[in-house]
């Protein structure tokens, strides 16, 4: 599953921009299957779908592009829960720079 997000509505072309670097790298790994899931919302405000995600355990694995796109989260948590059953995020900015 691939997770991206903006702040607003305004966004959209960086919103899409993200879309298609997931994709891209989604497709580099050899993934078959996966979900792109986008919200436009302040830091501020509750990322349901996010929130859904990680309630989810059919999904395995996380790619966002930047760790600040989850600064409403505490990332070394989200990161140890996920880990702790057995899935994972993964951050392209730390994966490919």
């Amino acid at each position: 599953m691939t997770y991206v997000r903006v702040s607003s509505a305004d966004q959209k072309e960086d919103l899409e921009r993200q879309v298609e670097r997931l994709k891209a790298f989604a497709q580099a790994q050899g993934w078959a299957e996966y979900e792109v899931v986008a919200e436009v919302g302040s830091a501020t405000r509750k990322r349901r779908r996010f929130l859904q995600v990680l309630a989810d355990p059919r999904v395995s694995r996380i790619v966002v592009e930047k760790r600040h796109h989850l600064n409403q989260f505490d990332f070394p948590l989200v990161e140890a829960a996920l880990r702790a059953s057995g899935r994972r995020i993964l951050v392209l900015e730390d994966e490919c720079g």
